[in-house]
């Protein structure tokens, strides 16, 4: 299994950055690997979404259910309040995908926390893949820091 977190402190506001996150349908417009996003189900916590993803002749379709969690707004600039977005799915071409963003009200700006850990449903997959997970964990991170450049300058 692929595991990789990183943390960050960045100069924008969590809700900002919550919001990015949680936009899945704008992928495709910053994500080099994210061709395709639907929203299939919308949920009370949150929506499960129809993602088609890869590069070139590696491609796959898996669908996510995605949970979003908001402090409530007397709780928002609490520095001990976290945002939270977590990220299921076991299809398509994952056994398992896991992913949790955490944003947490810090001065000028806020912490992000990521994680993501994975595992293809195929062993050929995982071995290809193997070599290069940790640049493309790394430019996920690296495409969402663009994108909030981006929308809040």
């Amino acid at each position: 299994m692929f595991e990789h977190q990183e943390t960050k402190h960045l100069p924008y506001t969590p809700a900002q950055l919550f919001d990015l996150v949680a936009d899945v349908e704008r992928y495709p417009q910053f994500l080099p690997w994210c061709q395709r996003v639907s929203i299939i189900e919308h949920h009370d916590d949150g929506f499960t979404a129809r993602i088609e993803a890869g590069s070139g002749s590696l491609t796959g379709v898996f669908t996510s259910r995605d949970r979003l969690y908001k402090p409530p707004p007397e709780a928002r600039e609490d520095p001990q309040s976290v945002w939270r977005i977590d990220v299921d799915s076991h299809d398509g071409p994952f056994r398992r995908l896991v992913n949790a963003w955490t944003f947490t009200p810090q001065p000028e700006g806020c912490l992000v926390g990521f994680m993501i850990r994975f595992q293809f449903s195929s062993f050929m997959m995982n071995t290809l893949f193997q070599p290069f997970f940790s640049h493309v964990a790394r430019s996920m991170v690296d495409a969402f820091e663009k994108r909030a450049r981006t929308l809040y300058p």
